[in-house]
């Protein structure tokens, strides 16, 4: 099992990844816990927009997204997923 870990800009890192298996992902939950962190959800879905992409854009069909956030968050930012 091969971890890939970096302390970069994180849309920059996910740029050169190589195919994830598994993808962890513990950003914003939108509550304004950390400089960043939008103080409601409503700005989650246009926060990770980008970072689904970049997601999407290396993932295969056997990749797996584990994703922390709020109840609120995660369905705020569900349809994100769907698109």
């Amino acid at each position: 099992m091969t971890f890939y870990l970096t302390h970069e800009d994180a849309l920059q890192g996910q740029k050169d990844w190589p195919t994830p298996t598994v993808i962890v992902v513990d950003g914003p939950y939108g509550v304004g816990g950390f400089p960043g962190d939008p103080s409601s959800p409503r700005g989650l879905a246009d926060w990770y927009r980008p970072h689904v992409e970049v997601w999407s854009s290396r993932a295969s069909p056997v990749t797996t997204l584990w994703f922390w956030c709020t109840e609120v968050g995660w369905a705020s930012v569900h349809p994100i997923f769907e698109e």
